[in-house]
């Protein structure tokens, strides 16, 4: 006798279990779509200031989201800062001190510059420049320059990394030529035209094509008059010196009966304030813009400033963002 076995489900098990199944998958269908989303940390940011006061204290800031973590007084000379270790970037602003002001013209700005940098993990030694000062019972009596902002690597036996000058007092009689230009389309050759600054002879010499298309080298002193900023010149070349751009003209006959030939133009920056007022500094355009009220923006001329006639000019500064 034969048995027959059947094997399997019936319709109605099988619709009660894909019921189940659509239940189950509708209620984690939110699970099962929406991504994980890792929670990163933001660092906070802050920000340190390094400073001489009003009072001519040497001041040390920090600040976390602006509000103060620290305001004191060091000692020794120096501010110290310890990179945070959560921060992703510094960026490292320094100014020198500014310069007097004289009888006759203010003081020129400190030297600004500014470094974007990756977190380091060395302490860093800030040393402001202090500003050059005046007697106000005798305003002739003023230190010639300001001094030196600079920065230290505290972990590498106080290695300079960072310097600033400051600026000059009473400038405008105590001129120098800080850089040049010379633009020049005359005659070609293969000498590109070219200038250079000799300070320590108060002159600048300029490289140029001569009408041959020949290399001519130009070596004449400059000597400046505050009051017409004009330089003196021999031979057939002429020099005019008028609102910062020296234009020398070339004659083709002695006697000059022709009208004067654009020979080529020569552009002076010159380092020093030919007022009487402060000369503002390139830092305090950025407390500006960071909207800084209190502590360094309260400094009187403003960090960096050249000072006024008779005036001092404003305190050195470092001042650190992360």
């Amino acid at each position: 006798m034969s048995k027959k076995y059947n094997f399997g489900f019936s319709l109605f098990e099988v619709v009660v279990t894909m019921a189940i199944v659509a239940i189950f998958v509708a209620a984690c269908s939110n699970v099962f779509t929406q991504k994980y989303k890792k929670k990163t940390a933001i660092p906070p940011h802050g920000r340190m200031e390094c400073y001489y006061d009003n009072a001519g204290q040497l001041t040390e800031r920090m600040l976390s989201e602006n509000v103060i973590i620290s305001d004191t007084h060091p000692a020794d000379g120096y501010c110290t800062f310890k990179p945070l270790s959560s921060s992703s970037y510094l960026i490292v602003n320094a100014v020198g001190g500014g310069g007097a002001g004289g009888q006759q013209y203010g003081g020129s700005k400190g030297e600004y510059q500014s470094l974007f940098l990756t977190t380091t993990t060395h302490t860093l030694h800030l040393y402001p420049g202090n500003p050059a000062n005046v007697d106000a019972t005798n305003p002739a009596t003023f230190d010639p320059k300001a001094e030196d902002t600079y920065i230290a690597d505290a972990d590498d036996n106080d290695r300079e990394i960072l310097r600033v000058a400051g600026g000059l007092s009473n400038s405008g009689s105590n001129i120098t030529l800080k850089s040049c230009s010379v633009s020049y389309a005359e005659y070609s050759c293969r000498l590109t035209p070219s200038c250079t600054i000799d300070a320590a002879n108060n002159r600048v010499i300029v490289k140029y094509c001569n009408q041959n298309g020949e290399a001519y080298n130009l070596e004449k002193s400059i000597n400046i008059d505050y009051s017409t900023i004009l330089s003196e010149y021999s031979g057939t070349d002429t020099a005019e010196l008028a609102r910062g751009i020296l234009v020398y003209r070339y004659y083709n006959t002695p006697a000059y009966l022709q009208d004067p030939v654009n020979y080529f133009a020569l552009s002076i920056q010159l380092d020093g304030n030919f007022t009487q007022d402060e000369e503002p500094s390139d830092l305090e355009y950025y407390i500006t813009g960071l909207e800084i009220k209190d502590g360094i923006a309260l400094t009187s001329p403003r960090a960096g400033t050249g000072g006024a006639v008779g005036s001092k000019g404003g305190t050195g500064a470092v001042i650190i963002v992360w």
